[in-house]
């Protein structure tokens, strides 16, 4: 599934700021909408750190599966295979 890489490289990218001095762990927060919202609410469940410290879900789209099963709109399949 190369949506799970999205998530990985979230964790990796800030475990890496971190290592590197651009920020401070216990200072790490994260914020995300609609998609973005999809990406905290795994980051929030499955981060195999304490990393971020903080997360913003901005009307977060983390059910997919039964949002498209409710949607009648043509275009919305365009919109969920574009998101991956």
């Amino acid at each position: 599934m190369n949506k799970k890489n999205t998530f990985n490289d979230f964790v990796d990218a800030t475990d890496y700021l971190v290592r590197e001095h651009w920020g401070a762990a216990d200072k790490v927060f994260a914020s995300g909408g609609s998609a973005g919202g999809l990406l905290m609410g795994v980051v929030a469940n499955e981060s195999r750190h304490a990393l971020p410290r903080g997360i913003v879900l901005d009307v977060p789209f983390v059910d997919a599966r039964d949002d498209d099963a409710r949607r009648v709109d043509p275009a919305h399949r365009q919109r969920m295979d574009a998101m991956g």
